[in-house]
């Protein structure tokens, strides 16, 4: 790999988020369009397009993958975001062993 490439499978846990407190009704496209269109409305993106390149639903929680480690730590922003009734967790996943970014929650962006 070239210099300054780290792990690709370490990459993509850099770029993996997880989405806690989903409910039942909640479908992987659901939330892919939904988080993805918050992050636009506020700015949390860095080019045109939906920055989440796919979700995985699991029971009550889901993970999703965004297109780029800057997006990935933008959307920690999205923490404590109103969805269908539920306030959905935003964080990184317990296995990612990256850099800590500093990050508002939802309350914080909407004050801006």
């Amino acid at each position: 790999l070239p210099a300054g490439i780290t792990d690709p499978s370490e990459e993509k846990l850099h770029r993996e988020l997880f989405i806690g407190n989903t409910t039942p009704e909640m479908t992987a496209s659901m939330i892919t369009d939904f988080l993805g269109k918050a992050m636009q409305q506020v700015g949390l993106t860095t080019m045109a397009g939906n920055p989440i390149n796919t979700c995985r639903v699991s029971g009550k929680f889901a993970f999703v993958e965004l297109r780029s480690q800057q997006e990935a730590a933008n959307a920690l922003n999205l923490n404590n975001i109103p969805y269908l009734g539920a306030t959905l967790r935003v964080g990184r996943p317990s296995k990612y062993t990256g850099p800590q970014t500093p990050h508002g929650n939802w309350e914080d962006i909407l004050a801006k």
